[in-house]
């Protein structure tokens, strides 16, 4: 992994929750992420694996599902992020 990619995990865990999105708090997604934010890696195997799909899954079909851009680009955000650590 990288450090640019450690570096938007960051930011996208610093940034603000948009209006309309119903934040749930210590989410997988958020676990994750902040995982490999803060210490530059992620655990091996494949219940993780597992996990990060399924976040990643979520959270592009909660992309799809949102009318208001900035809850969108959140979201796509977070798959992104998903994605990219998928790899």
């Amino acid at each position: 992994m990288s450090t640019e990619l450690r570096a938007r995990a960051r930011a996208f865990l610093n940034r603000g929750i948009p209006a309309g999105i119903d934040y749930a708090p210590d989410s997988i997604a958020e676990r994750i992420i902040a995982t490999y934010a803060n210490r530059g890696r992620l655990p091996k195997g494949d219940e993780n694996g597992e996990l990060i799909e399924l976040a990643h899954m979520e959270c592009s079909a909660m992309a799809d599902q949102m009318t208001d851009p900035s809850a969108a680009e959140y979201f796509r955000e977070c798959a992104g992020i998903l994605d990219a650590l998928m790899v």
